[in-house]
């Protein structure tokens, strides 16, 4: 800091008075970033979810169709 902002005869009263007035800024900030974040993860996770499931439908119907139709083509034959 430049010698000008400099303070060095504050109490300790006025420290923790401009410490607290950091805090109080802080929060507002701390609380939105967590609401978004927490909004973005959710629904991130809810869209990958419900895409997982469509897509593991799309896929693995298909597979266990053939996996089933050649048992069954060997137990035939």
């Amino acid at each position: 800091m430049p010698p000008w902002m400099q303070a060095e005869q504050i109490s300790f009263g006025e420290r923790m008075e401009i410490l607290s007035y950091k805090l109080i800024t802080y929060v507002p900030v701390m609380v939105t970033f967590g609401v978004f974040g927490f909004l973005f993860c959710y629904y991130s996770y809810v869209s990958k979810l419900e895409y997982l499931v469509v897509i593991n439908r799309l896929l693995f119907s298909s597979f266990y169709t053939q996996q089933l139709s050649e048992i069954f083509m060997e137990l035939l034959v």
